[in-house]
């Protein structure tokens, strides 16, 4: 990266923020232009008084420091930015004040000569008061970008000379050209919350490498789906867990992207190719889906109990309620490790949210940790936890489970599961409309291939063999994967696992088509006897 781009890439990040109105109260920082107002709230202080780089809270009060800190923080990553910015600590800006006096004690202030990039300090009656970022000098006009100014950001020009220009700070870009070693490009920094092409570019990437970020995909909105993709990346790869996209984090990315598409020396096309399977051979949304149908027996139900699951984990069983990680001083691995091996004793008693339904609540916590123990699986077990989920709503939640069995659409089964189970504090109608949404998108990828679903543990002979197909579980399938093994048709990766997914499917499509038989994929009376004559001959 030269300076020149890393100048570029600052300036267009700030002029993507124009338009941005300072919010009236600590609501929706997120948007652009709603809950406009005077009070000095934005996503610029928010996500700068997280960081703890600051002396106090920021958030409310003027922020035109907090804006450019921002800008460079979310290019470069916060150590970075402050370097650049010419911090001597981690918790000298954003202050006017001290930012004059950090780019003098550097030796980068200058009151003439003015260049884009530079931090543009103001003043009024000899005090220090404003700063933004120099987008371009015409001539004798500069042309800014700053934050606070009106209530918003916004694009300003000046005369070179103005009084109210103190002078100019210049940022060390020749620190951004060092960042080779460490990615490919230099991309912000991302985090939950964030809105733009660079999450969209990083989930793209995370899909490619197996990893799932939501029913929405690849939509440029870093919410609580890509949370957990990137959390499940981290941990993967030996990195700091912490779900936050930095230098590092975009460089592993970066390396893996670059090398799946080399294939190595040997390795066919299909080697390379493989999909990446993130358990038991299916996507967690997947396993989900079969397991809670064959239990439920309803599409609707299953599509309404799986949408809340989705709305509560991102659907990762092992998921610790986020705001809570910090008190425990654990991370999503920790913790549950921990409560495996008994080094945690409080897990009943924490009010910490968990798992694929964030059980929070002492008994559903005591009745998810005694089911985990009587059936010998780790805390964070996916399949564990769904079984429990079923048999805490028959046992304890009667009326629930009877609706989700007797659904005729998503949002009534979505609705019985938030407002009668899960019965969080904001219950509005918008939320109900939310959860019932992401229900709706399992159920239009997932509801034409499960509606038959069953768990089948007793072997069938002749005539009684069961009809299969995506979604149906047990020995039975397993039973099918092996023959249709033997007659050289491969089931996937899992092999004879007893679960009739994708790869299963498509075996039995190509057997139904090799033979001369409606290819349909499904198992039924004429393709269980053909299997047997082909076996048999």
């Amino acid at each position: 990266m030269t300076i020149s781009e890393a100048i570029n890439k600052v300036l267009d990040l700030a002029r993507a923020e124009i338009g941005y109105h300072e919010k009236a109260s600590n609501s929706q920082l997120d948007d652009k232009t709603a809950n406009s107002g005077s009070g000095n709230w934005t996503k610029y202080a928010r996500d700068i008084d997280a960081l703890g780089v600051t002396w106090g809270r920021k958030n409310g009060f003027a922020y035109c420091a907090e804006w450019c800190l921002w800008i460079f923080y979310k290019i470069f990553g916060i150590d970075l930015a402050l370097a650049m910015l010419c911090s001597p600590n981690p918790t000298g800006i954003p202050v006017c004040s001290y930012g004059v006096s950090y780019f003098k004690s550097a030796g980068r202030w200058f009151t003439s000569n003015p260049q884009a990039g530079d931090i543009i300090f103001f003043q009024s009656s000899g005090v220090i008061s404003h700063q933004g970022i120099i987008e371009k000098v015409s001539g004798n006009i500069i042309t800014t970008i700053e934050g606070n100014t009106s209530d918003m950001v916004a694009r300003r020009t000046y005369v070179i000379g103005d009084e109210y220009i103190l002078g100019y700070g210049r940022p060390k870009w020749e620190l951004a050209a060092d960042l080779s070693g460490i990615s490919t490009s230099v991309k912000p920094t991302l985090r939950y919350g964030d809105r733009n092409s660079f999450v969209k570019e990083l989930q793209e990437s995370l899909i490619k490498l197996g990893y799932y970020c939501g029913p929405y995909g690849a939509d440029g909105d870093f919410g609580s789906g890509t949370l957990a993709a990137v959390k499940n990346f981290q941990n993967a790869n030996g990195l700091e867990v912490d779900g936050i996209v930095g230098n590092i984090t975009w460089g592993k990315i970066d390396s893996m992207i670059s090398d799946s598409a080399q294939p190595e020396q040997g390795a066919t096309h299909s080697d390379v190719q493989k999909p990446i399977d993130t358990d038991n051979c299916k996507s967690d949304e997947e396993a989900i889906w079969d397991r809670l149908y064959s239990y439920i027996g309803n599409a609707y139900g299953t599509a309404g109990a799986e949408g809340n699951l989705y709305a509560e984990s991102a659907l990762r069983s092992n998921n610790v309620q986020d705001s809570c990680e910090k008190r425990l001083g654990m991370n999503d691995v920790q913790y549950t490790a921990a409560v495996d091996n008994g080094s945690y004793g409080n897990f009943v008693h924490d009010s910490v949210g968990y798992g694929l339904y964030q059980a929070t609540y002492w008994s559903i916590k005591q009745h998810l940790l005694n089911f985990a123990k009587t059936h010998g699986k780790s805390i964070g077990d996916r399949s564990m936890q769904v079984d429990a989920f079923v048999d805490i709503l028959k046992t304890s939640y009667p009326n629930v489970w009877n609706t989700l069995k007797n659904a005729t659409s998503v949002r009534q089964a979505s609705d019985v599961v938030l407002l009668k189970f899960e019965r969080p504090a904001n219950q509005s109608e918008a939320v109900q409309v939310a959860r019932a949404s992401f229900g709706q998108k399992f159920y239009d990828k997932y509801a034409g291939k499960g509606t038959t679903a069953i768990i089948n543990d007793t072997p069938a002979t002749g005539s009684q063999k069961p009809m299969l197909r995506r979604g149906s579980v047990g020995s039975s399938v397993k039973e099918l994967q092996e023959r249709l093994i033997e007659l050289g048709y491969s089931c996937g990766s899992c092999g004879a696992d007893g679960e009739f997914g994708n790869d299963t499917y498509e075996a039995v499509r190509r057997f139904q088509e090799a033979n001369g038989l409606e290819v349909d994929g499904i198992v039924g009376p004429m393709t269980w006897a053909k299997l047997q004559e082909v076996a048999s001959s």
